[in-house]
This record gives structure tokens, C-alpha cells and sequence, in this order.
């Protein structure tokens, strides 16, 4: 006991000797009010309301200086007068949310104009763009503005260059949606819808996941790619497209009506894509066509033209036509193809190969001008498929010259004709067969045809 006793006495005396050992630490009362520990949003992102902007000579507001610049509100211009003008590089303007429109209805000024004066590095976002505007037949009238983005010429030859239009809605112009294509391949609009303009809905360097709906002129226009988008015209004026792309169209879907021209035209290559005309070729490509659709209806005439109608290689694609061929290209690999009037179902200036082809009318159910191998071919009052050589296919007509007609050599081959007449007639016809035991002309018949 008398050891726990010292022990508890030790631990006393070392307390007391701490508590000693302790200084005061001052006052604890503050000598004033916090000050400011964060930077206020000005400081972290300088911004300067558009309300605040002076007019320019055609429009509300005028953007002159380098800076972002944002909307606190609906934005109405007064009639007659635009509602935005930037003539500054360096820009960026947010919409943030609302939406510019305009007091008038007699269609004058741009609601955003970018002056020509060599303006770089322009950003355009987050909003909506009303014009007013309401369609009549071929044309767009009443609206408030002329068009929702435009470049105005100042200075020639000083287009702006680098601008971005992004995440905007812009509807009821009586000429065009979003036109900054005169920004060359460096302007890239995205995630913008454009419907109801009197021409063209959305034009850039390069457009990607836009739609562009109810328009007079292109759907959509790029200098470069479209990628992800929906064009659709309603043709008022003469070679418009739903689509028009100087390079290539991947993912999307063009559409064109009455005057205009093709449903895609593309300056290179078309992938996973649908195309279609009442008047031209549904999908032309300078390129190859990969995996997509085209169809030309021809209810608004202007000649044969092609569901798809390719200057290289066709591949993986359908194609239905009513006054053409379903599928043109100069080499064609696994497609199908339709084609109506004296139009093929499939035709290349190369070779064919696992394809299916139908002649609805006088045209060849495939037709090449050189090799055909591993196909099916047939055509009412056509040939069933017409070749130099041709190896591993079917060929039929029902009433045409021949099921099959090959200028040199038919191989693996079997043929029909639905009036008794030739089934097969080639040069060299080896181990070849007919349906029924229906005719086989050839100079010389080998392994075993008959």
C-alpha cells in the first residue's frame, strides 16, 4: 500500500510542475473583422456583361476588346438591328442559357455577326437564337433577322479564322442558321440544332453531332468533315444537299427534297451514313462508301440516278433506285442493290463480289465491266448479270436475253430464264448448271456442262 501511495505521489508533483511550466498565450479576442481569404469570381474568371456594351452601327451590343463576355438575360433587339457584333479576337461569348431575338419582323440584320477584319480564336456558346421566321412553300419569311451567326464583310480577304460554335439553337431565319464557313477548315461548329431557314442550316470548316432540319439550301455545309449529324433539306434551290462535305461523312444522315441534288455528297469517303434524294444520287462520294444506305426515289426527275453512286470502292452498302442503279462504283464488295427503270441493281466499271442485285425493269441485275464472282443477280427484262468473267454466282431473268451473260468465262456457275429461253451464254462455260435444264450457249462447255 505504501508503494501505491508514492507512486500516486510522484504523479502529482510531475502535474504541478507541468502546470507550471504553461504560459499565457495572449488575448483571444479577434483585433477585427476576417478579411477575404477567396477571390471573388471576377478575379477567377474575368466577365463582362453584354448588357453593358455600347451598339455598334448594326447592332445592340458591340463586342470590341478581347474578353469573355455572358448574357443575365433574354436579349431583344430593336427592329431593323442585329443583336451581337464581335470585331475583336480573343473573344468568348456565352449565351448562358437565354435567348436573343428580335422586336422587328422584317428580316434585317444578323442576330450575331462576326466582322471580317482578321478576328482570331472566337467562341460562340450555351444559347438560343429565335429569328422569328416561319416557312411558306419554298421560302422562310417574318422573322426578325436575316440569320442567327453569320461573318459580315468589312475587309477582303481578312475572314476571321479559329472559331468555335458550340451547344447552340438557333431556329427561323430567311437565309442562313450558322454560317462561318468562310472561316476556312478552322472554324468547327458542335451540338447545334438549326431549323427553319430559307438557306443554308449550318455551314463550317467542320460540323460535328448538329442538326440542321427544314432547309432551303444545304442542310448542312462543311470545308472539311461532318461527323454525327442530320441534315435535311426541302430544296428550294437548284444542287442544294442534305448533306455537303468536302471530305468525308461518317454517322450521318442527309436528306434532300424537290430541287435539291443528292442526299449525301461528300468530297472523300462515307461511312455508316443514310442518304436520300427525290432527285439525285442518295449518297454521292469522290471516295468509298463504307457500311451506309442510299436510295434515290425520283418522284422529282432529273434523269437516272443511284441509291449510291461511289467514284472508288463500294463496300458493305445498300442502295435502291427507281430510275437508276441501287449501287455504282468502280469496284463493289458485298452490297446489296436495287435498281429500277433501265437502271442496274448493281454496276461497276471493276469488279463484283459478294453481292445481290435486282433489275426491277430493263436494267441488269448486276453488271460489270469486268469480273463478277460469288453474287446473285436478277432483272425482269434485263440480264440477270452481265460480265467479262464471272465465277460461283446465280443469274435469272424472267423475260430478258440471257439469265447470265459472260463475255469470256462462266465457272461454278448456274443460270435461269423464266421464258425457256438462254440460262447461261458464255464464251467458256465450265462446270456449269441451268435451272429446269434450260439452255446453255457457249464455244466451249467444260467439266461437265451440259
Amino acid at each position: 500500500m505504501f508503494r501505491n501511495i508514492s507512486l500516486l505521489y510522484s504523479v502529482l508533483l510531475l502535474s504541478f510542475a507541468i502546470l507550471e511550466q504553461v504560459q499565457a498565450q495572449g488575448p483571444l479576442t479577434p483585433p477585427g473583422a476576417p478579411g477575404p481569404t477567396m477571390k471573388s469570381l471576377d478575379q477567377v474568371e474575368p466577365r463582362t456583361d453584354v448588357a453593358s456594351l455600347p451598339p455598334s452601327s448594326i447592332s445592340k451590343h458591340a463586342i470590341t476588346q478581347p474578353g469573355s463576355y455572358y448574357l443575365t438575360g433574354d436579349l431583344v433587339a430593336a427592329a431593323g438591328q442585329g443583336a451581337i457584333s464581335i470585331d475583336s479576337s480573343l473573344v468568348t461569348l456565352d449565351l448562358n442559357g437565354y435567348t436573343i431575338s428580335s422586336a422587328g419582323n422584317n428580316g434585317i440584320g444578323v442576330a450575331i455577326a462576326i466582322f471580317t477584319t482578321g478576328q482570331e480564336n472566337i467562341t460562340i456558346k450555351n444559347g438560343h437564337i429565335a429569328g422569328g421566321g416561319t416557312r411558306s412553300g419554298s421560302s422562310v419569311t417574318g422573322g426578325g433577322f436575316l440569320s442567327g451567326i453569320d461573318i459580315v464583310a468589312v475587309v477582303p480577304n481578312l475572314d476571321p479564322t479559329n472559331i468555335l460554335v458550340d451547344q447552340i439553337n438557333a431556329s427561323g431565319f430567311e437565309l442562313d442558321g450558322i454560317d462561318v464557313e468562310s472561316a476556312s477548315p478552322s472554324s468547327l461548329v458542335t451540338n447545334c440544332i438549326v431549323k427553319t431557314v430559307g438557306q443554308t442550316g449550318i455551314s463550317a470548316g467542320e460540323v460535328r453531332d448538329c442538326v440542321a432540319q427544314d432547309c432551303g439550301s444545304d442542310g448542312i455545309a462543311a470545308f472539311g468533315n461532318v461527323v454525327n449529324c442530320r441534315g435535311k433539306s426541302f430544296g428550294s434551290l437548284v444542287s442544294t444537299m442534305g448533306i455537303r462535305a468536302g471530305a468525308n461523312v461518317t454517322n450521318s444522315t442527309g436528306i434532300v427534297d424537290n430541287l435539291g441534288e443528292h442526299g449525301i455528297n461528300a468530297g472523300a469517303n462515307v461511312s455508316n451514313s443514310f442518304g436520300i434524294s427525290s432527285r439525285g444520287h442518295g449518297i454521292y462520294a469522290e471516295g468509298n462508301v463504307e457500311n451506309s444506305t442510299g436510295k434515290s426515289t425520283g418522284t422529282n426527275g432529273a434523269g437516272s440516278s443511284d441509291g449510291v453512286h461511289s467514284l472508288r470502292t463500294v463496300r458493305g452498302s445498300d442502295g435502291e433506285a427507281s430510275t437508276g442503279n441501287g449501287v455504282f462504283g468502280t469496284r463493289v464488295v458485298d452490297c446489296t442493290g436495287s435498281g429500277s427503270g433501265s437502271g442496274n441493281g448493281i454496276n461497276a466499271t471493276g469488279t463484283i463480289s459478294g453481292c445481290r442485285g435486282i433489275a426491277n425493269g430493263s436494267g441488269n441485275g448486276i453488271n460489270s465491266t469486268t469480273s463478277v464472282s460469288d453474287s446473285y443477280g436478277s432483272s425482269s427484262s434485263g440480264i440477270g448479270i452481265r460480265c467479262t468473267t464471272v465465277q460461283n454466282s446465280f443469274a435469272s431473268t424472267s423475260t430478258g436475253a440471257q439469265g447470265l451473260f459472260a463475255f469470256g468465262t462462266a465457272a461454278n456457275c448456274r443460270g435461269d430464264h423464266g421464258n425457256s429461253g438462254i440460262a447461261i451464254q458464255a464464251t467458256i462455260a465450265s462446270a456449269c448448271t441451268a435451272v429446269g435444264g434450260k439452255t446453255i450457249t457457249a464455244t466451249t462447255k467444260v467439266d461437265g456442262t451440259p
